[in-house]
């Protein structure tokens, strides 16, 4: 009979230990789970952080519906001389022509420009970080105005942060047109 007792306060205190070596690894994994879905979300926005910016088919058709309210009118590109904020320029540059916008000559900042492919007129280079979408309020407050800032929005609303800028602008340097600055990605 004591040897019953015995095995069975054996067997009760192994289970009892092994019991808290389970607690304890059971700890550990969820803790360990826990760092790695942290350094999952470190990673995932870092990839975000590097990732071009783009205009998903989605948001160029809405951005182009939205857009066409304003067809006709005139809007010149500036650009970063790098290939993500030239490509960024092409995309905003095709939504907006799909909207029957009106390409014109880059006239601001000297003769320092960007060749297009065709149908495009010339660029400007600018060195601004991040999108910028001017009018001059001098000139076009009223009219420029409320695009300026819709566009700003539906680029913003789409991923890609653009600040709308009505304000006095130098002259001669496309005053009569909607200026797009597409500047390097703010990282």
């Amino acid at each position: 009979m004591g040897g019953i007792i015995a095995g069975f306060a054996a067997t009760f205190s192994l289970f009892i230990f092994d019991e808290a070596v389970s607690g304890r690894q059971q700890s550990t994994i969820v803790v360990q789970q826990s760092n790695i879905r942290d350094q999952n979300d470190k990673i995932i926005a870092l990839e975000q952080r590097l990732a071009d910016r783009t205009l998903s088919p989605k948001d160029r058709a809405k951005i182009t519906r939205e857009m066409l309210l304003y067809k006709g009118t005139p809007v010149v590109f500036g650009a970063f001389q790098e290939p993500e904020a030239e490509d960024l320029m092409e995309q905003i540059s095709s939504v907006l022509l799909s909207a029957e916008w009106v390409e014109h000559e880059w006239k601001s900042g000297g003769d320092i420009v960007l060749t297009r492919a065709p149908p495009h007129p010339i660029a400007g280079v600018t060195y601004v970080r991040g999108v910028y979408v001017q009018a001059d309020g001098s000139l076009h407050v009223a009219d420029f105005g409320p695009i300026v800032r819709e566009l700003a929005k539906l680029l913003t609303d789409a991923g890609v942060p653009a600040t709308a800028e009505v304000g006095r602008m130098g002259a001669n340097t496309n005053n009569d047109d909607i200026k797009i600055l597409v500047g390097q990605k703010v990282r």
